[in-house]
C-alpha cells in the first residue's frame, strides 16, 4: 500500500522532499525509489496507449 501511494504521488508530480517527510524516510535516496517506479509506470502506460492508438488506426483502414 505504501509503494502504491508513493508511486501515485510521484506520478502526480508531488514534491519528493514533501513525500519523504510524509513517508517518514530519513534518506532522500529511499524516496527516490518511487521516482524510478513512477518512470517505469509511465513507460508501461505509454506503451499501452500507443498500442491502443495503433490498433484503432488499423481498424479504420
Amino acid at each position: 500500500m505504501r509503494h502504491s501511494f508513493g508511486t501515485a504521488a510521484t506520478v502526480a508530480g508531488h514534491d519528493l522532499s514533501a513525500l519523504q517527510s510524509i513517508m517518514g524516510h530519513s534518506s532522500p535516496n529511499t524516496t527516490g525509489i518511487y521516482q524510478l517506479m513512477a518512470g517505469e509506470y509511465l513507460r508501461v502506460q505509454g506503451r499501452k496507449l500507443n498500442d491502443k492508438v495503433m490498433q484503432e488506426m488499423e481498424d479504420k483502414e
